[in-house]
């Protein structure tokens, strides 16, 4: 009998458990998403870049070296998912593979940004 009531026990905390499980179709969906602000820092500067969901992006850069030093880039881009393709406001552009895993972006494998 009692390991009727075990079974019972652990069957009970196995369904009630398995009520808290989420669809991986809507996390993946939004880990993918680029729209926002990302920063970077090191000991040489600050960078953030932000995307917005109209397909602009702006990216600023502060030098911790020399602080009177400071650039501004910005255009619009495309994202498929795996390559970001920015295009600057000088008719410039890039193709550049991307990757996104929760708070993290990775720019052409070696860039990592964290998400504001």
């Amino acid at each position: 009998m009692k390991k009727l009531k075990l079974f019972l026990l652990m069957f009970a905390a196995a369904i009630a458990s398995a009520g808290f499980t989420a669809c991986s179709d809507d996390d993946d969906e939004a880990a993918a998403s680029i729209v926002g602000s990302w920063i970077r820092q090191d000991t040489y500067g600050i960078d953030i870049i932000t995307f917005t969901a109209e397909g602009t992006w702006i990216e600023q850069y502060q030098d911790l070296e020399e602080p009177e030093y400071s650039d501004t880039d910005s255009g619009t881009y495309s994202y498929d998912g795996s390559v970001l393709i920015l295009v600057y406001d000088d008719g410039d552009s890039d193709a550049i593979p991307v990757v996104v895993s929760g708070d993290t972006l990775v720019l052409d494998g070696e860039v990592y940004y964290t998400r504001m």
